[in-house]
């Protein structure tokens, strides 16, 4: 009789645990797929700021020239 609250109680620490660990991964894992987020979003906007001054270079020598 006394065994079975203590298995409960056994049962319930893992589940506890296991429960922890778990949100401490899906932590990690959001964390790293914000930071990989965060560098696509910066390396998209420094592609899209180098497209826009290659085009004003262009414009600028283009208007330099005529």
């Amino acid at each position: 009789k006394v065994l079975f609250p203590l298995f409960i109680l056994y049962g319930g620490s893992i589940f506890c645990i296991g429960y922890i660990e778990t949100i401490e991964q899906l932590y990690i894992l959001y964390s790293i797929s914000e930071i990989l987020l965060f560098t696509a979003v910066v390396l998209v906007h420094a592609y899209i700021q180098s497209i826009f001054s290659q085009e004003e270079l262009t414009l600028a020598s283009g208007s330099v020239s005529t």
